[in-house]
């Protein structure tokens, strides 16, 4: 948030500013790195599927075209502000495993964990100020 205050109070710029936030970004290229590449690699493979905190905690991922189509908007509109990209329905990452799995037409193996580790807080963002113009919006 620093860095993004700096860049929002640069004096003279010539430009205006837009911060982008992605609370997690999954899809082509991603090689199996996002967690939804992740649960994609386990569930497609049978493999167990560990979920911390009951697989209760929230997120909010957002397909790597949306983020694209996001980007253009900016490029061809821009604006100055921090926006945040997200679809604005934050699921329990248990929900978010069994639309893989439904995707993937499998059966998880998901398996639960009750303690809640450093990373299982809930992840809900505003996006009200998101997108500018309706066909920029991602998509569930």
């Amino acid at each position: 948030m620093s860095g993004e205050a700096i860049l929002m109070m640069a004096p003279l710029r010539p430009w205006p500013c837009t911060v982008l936030r992605l609370p997690g970004v999954y899809g082509m290229g991603d090689r199996g790195r996002s967690v939804i590449g992740q649960f994609v690699e386990r569930i497609s493979r049978h493999q167990p599927l560990r979920l911390t905190a009951g697989g209760t905690s929230l997120r909010d991922y957002v397909e790597v075209g949306d983020v694209c189509r996001v980007v253009q908007h900016f490029v061809r509109c821009p604006s100055a502000g921090v926006f945040n990209v997200a679809t604005g329905e934050s699921l329990p990452i248990r929900e978010i495993a069994r639309e893989v799995a439904d995707s993937l037409g499998v059966t998880p193996n998901l398996e639960w964990d009750a303690a809640r580790g450093p990373r299982d807080g809930d992840l809900a963002f505003d996006t009200s100020l998101s997108m500018l113009a309706r066909d920029v919006r991602p998509s569930r």
